[in-house]
């Protein structure tokens, strides 16, 4: 009887379905074919940090974090066509690399989701529980040749889901899954602000930001 019982309490915590917020348009981003043939060399700072932008001092960088969306990454760079050459940090940049310096930030309002999850577990998982991660991404880019810096930021969200209702979903939508389309719409959007600021009309100096291997910054 206590197996049988141990075993539904974990099925009914194995009922966790992640989403990604709709604060952002899931559309990637494609640079225009009327976009300049001369496209930009660029080397990427890319940091994951716990906390908020607002307190970014007291925010604690997460090295596995960051590893693990750096793939995705590549591949939003690579494929909005912007970029002739891509370089992520540590890997040493070029001379001719402008450079792009983007910084996510996440936190969580505890109290809400030990709240949700008191109710949750009281009523044995059939009244749902939720935690809502919130982003914030900013991004800076500095021409080659250490030019005037243009800066940029957006948000989403990621609303995590828990109870025997949302068994179906657990497989098909895990956290994991959830954040990395979450950070893909903000990249995608980052791209969207910075081009409109006119940041890659203009990339002639031969001077750029990547003499030497870039130390990734807090």
């Amino acid at each position: 009887m206590k197996t049988l019982a141990a075993l539904l309490c974990l099925l009914l915590l194995a009922g966790c379905a992640a989403f990604p917020g709709d604060e952002l348009s899931s559309q990637p981003f494609r640079t225009s074919l009327s976009a300049p043939p001369q496209r930009p060399n660029v080397l990427v700072e890319f940091n994951f940090y716990r906390g908020t932008v607002e307190d970014a001092k007291e925010a604690t960088s997460i090295a596995v974090a960051r590893e693990g969306l750096k793939p995705r990454l590549r591949e939003i760079l690579a494929g909005s066509g912007l970029f002739d050459r891509i370089t992520l940090v540590p890997e040493p940049g070029r001379p001719d690399d402008a450079l792009l310096r983007l910084k996510l930030y996440n936190s969580t309002s505890y109290a809400a989701a030990i709240a949700s999850g008191l109710i949750t577990g009281a009523t044995f998982f059939l009244v749902p529980g939720t935690a809502r991660d919130d982003y914030v991404l900013t991004a800076e880019w500095i021409a080659p040749g250490s030019g005037p810096s243009t800066r940029v930021r957006n948000a989403s969200s990621v609303r995590t889901w828990m109870g025997v209702w949302f068994l179906p979903l657990a497989a098909s939508h895990q956290a994991g899954t959830a954040i990395e389309e979450s950070f893909a719409r903000q990249v995608n959007e980052a791209l969207r602000q910075l081009q409109n600021a006119g940041v890659f009309a203009d990339h002639s100096s031969p001077q750029g930001n990547g003499e030497t291997s870039a130390p990734v910054t807090p």
